[in-house]
C-alpha cells in the first residue's frame, strides 16, 4: 500500500499558506507538465503572475557528469532551490494580498519539484505526470533534441533515481501523461476537488477510487523500470521525421 512517507516528508497543512492553494505539477521532461499547468491557470481564470517554473532556477556553472563529461542538468545540485523557494513565497504572498478568494491559486511546475522536503511543504497538491521511456525519448528528440548518450546515461536514469523515493508516498497523485490533454485535466481537477479551499471553482467530479490510485502507482513503477538504450541513429531518424513534419506544416500554412 501507499505510505505517508513520514510527516517529515509529507505536505503542509492547507493552512500553512493561509488560503492560497499551491498546486505542484511534476514529471519527466516532455511529460506534459507545462501544458497541464497552463490549463489549470486557465481553469481558475488566472495568469502568469500565479505561476512559477523551476526551470528558471538553474545554477551556473552546471555540474559535470563524471562518466560522459556532459553538463548534468538533471540533478537537484543543478538547481538553486533557495532562490526558487524565495520566489515561490513572494508569489504566494502577492496572490494572497491581491487575488479574490476564488482565484487564490498558485501553480508551480518542474521536473524536480518533489526532490526537496522543504520545498514540498509549500504544496497543497502534488501531481506527477508519468510517461514511458519510449514516449519520453520520442517527445524530447522531436522537440528539443539531446545526444542519445545524454538521454541514456543522464536524462532518463536521473529522472528514475529522483522519482523512485516518492513513488509510494500517499501525498503524490499520479496522472498518465500519455492520455489526452482533456483526460489529464479532468483527472487533475478530480484530485483538486478534494480541497475545500478550491471547491468553489471546481466541478462536481468523482474522486479517484483506491483501485484507480493503485493502478496509477503501478503504471509509474512500470514506466520507471524502462531502460534507455537508444542510438544516435534513433535520434537522427526522429529528428528527420520531426523536420519533415515541421516543413510540411509550414508548406500547408503558406498554401492556405
Amino acid at each position: 500500500g501507499r505510505g505517508a512517507c513520514s510527516m517529515g516528508q509529507g505536505l503542509a497543512c492547507a493552512q500553512g499558506d493561509g488560503h492560497v492553494t499551491v498546486i505542484a505539477v511534476g514529471g519527466a521532461t516532455r511529460s506534459g507538465k507545462g501544458t497541464l499547468s497552463h490549463q489549470l491557470l486557465g481553469w481558475f481564470g488566472v495568469g502568469p503572475s500565479h505561476s512559477l517554473c523551476l526551470d528558471l532556477f538553474f545554477k551556473r556553472p552546471i555540474p559535470l557528469h563524471n562518466e560522459t563529461g556532459y553538463e548534468n542538468w538533471e540533478i537537484p545540485d543543478a538547481l538553486d532551490f533557495d532562490e526558487f523557494e524565495e520566489a515561490l513565497v513572494n508569489v504566494i504572498d502577492k496572490v494572497r494580498e491581491s487575488a479574490e478568494p476564488s482565484k487564490r491559486v498558485v501553480v508551480v511546475e518542474g521536473f524536480l519539484l518533489f526532490a526537496h522536503e522543504r520545498i514540498r511543504r509549500h504544496f497543497n497538491h502534488c501531481l506527477l505526470l508519468t510517461i514511458s521511456v519510449d514516449t519520453c525519448f520520442f517527445r524530447r528528440q522531436t522537440t528539443k533534441w539531446v545526444p542519445a548518450e545524454y538521454f541514456n546515461k543522464i536524462l532518463w536514469p536521473e529522472y528514475v533515481r529522483n522519482c523512485l523515493p516518492i513513488v509510494d508516498c500517499s501525498w503524490l497523485f499520479i496522472l498518465n501523461g500519455e492520455e489526452s490533454e482533456e483526460s489529464i485535466l479532468a483527472k487533475a481537477l478530480s484530485v483538486l476537488s478534494r480541497d475545500g479551499n478550491t471547491q468553489r471553482a471546481l466541478p462536481q467530479l468523482a474522486s479517484f477510487c483506491p483501485l484507480e490510485v493503485q493502478s496509477q502507482v503501478e503504471l509509474l513503477k512500470h514506466h520507471l523500470r524502462g531502460t534507455a538504450q537508444y542510438s544516435e541513429e534513433d535520434r537522427r531518424a526522429l529528428n528527420a521525421t520531426a523536420r519533415r513534419s515541421t516543413h510540411a506544416g509550414q508548406v500547408r500554412e503558406e498554401c492556405e
